[in-house]
């Protein structure tokens, strides 16, 4: 600037003596999975090169409280079943203290992945779709893999509308008596666990069979054990199928 006359010989002397103040930066890779997602998409939208080099500002539904919450959340339950007396495997502080000792060694190509316990997250504002929440697990840093968009996990009680409008439109009602008791599901398990299973993911801490009761309280109730009995009678490629024709391409 001072070669073309922008400014002067002053100016130089003044700019040139001023110390140079280098902005704190954030990780290109992302501290959080909900950071490294929203980076994806920006990339996707616009190309790397503008990502990186046109400084935009980005807006998203993610609620910076609810992300806060939910990730607090995970960790602390996480944590609580891994105190658990007869939890026998790795935890997550012995991995993040062998984490930090292979980063400050330098070692980091020789330290493995973790396998302490994972969880994840996603919360959807109903009305519009926008994701609120983004948890893909416990700790970013140590592995980057998004549970809650790259893994397969199962359906859960989502599943419950499709099983239930299956069983209807082949005859049951919600008046009909089905059965909540414990189910033997080596049937569906890989590999062929053996033993008395129990039912499929109780929804709360004081889980109970019920036994004899109708379809429309194991609806409301959310028993997993009467609803796989209903689903298994109304057939599974049943099921399925609406789960297709509702729009689910999930495999």
């Amino acid at each position: 600037m001072r070669d073309l006359g922008f400014i002067s010989r002053e100016q130089c002397a003044a700019a040139r003596a001023e110390k140079i103040a280098v902005g704190s930066r954030q990780n290109a890779q992302g501290q959080t999975y909900a950071v490294d997602y929203i980076r994806q998409q920006v990339i996707a939208a616009v190309g790397w090169d503008r990502a990186i080099n046109e400084g935009y500002r980005i807006h998203t539904t993610i609620d910076v409280n609810l992300q806060r919450a939910a990730e607090d959340s995970l960790k602390a339950h996480l944590e609580q079943a891994e105190q658990h007396p007869n939890y026998n495997h790795q935890t997550y502080a012995h991995y993040a203290a062998s984490f930090r000792k292979a980063k400050a060694s330098g070692k980091m190509a020789e330290q493995p992945a973790p396998e302490y316990l994972q969880g994840a997250a996603i919360g959807l504002d109903n009305a519009t779709g926008d994701i609120l929440v983004l948890v893909g697990g416990r700790d970013f840093e140590h592995n980057q893999f998004n549970r809650a968009l790259q893994a397969r996990r199962p359906a859960g009680t989502a599943m419950l509308p499709f099983v239930y409008a299956t069983a209807f439109e082949r005859g049951m009602y919600p008046g009909s008596v089905v059965e909540d008791s414990p189910l033997d599901n080596r049937a569906v398990m890989i590999g062929g666990t053996t033993g008395i299973l129990g039912e499929w993911g109780p929804e709360d801490a004081d889980n109970q069979y019920e036994g004899r009761m109708t379809a429309r309280q194991a609806l409301v109730k959310s028993k997993n054990g009467a609803t796989v009995r209903i689903g298994m009678d109304a057939g599974v490629e049943a099921v399925l199928q609406l789960c297709s024709s509702a729009g689910i391409r999930s495999p």
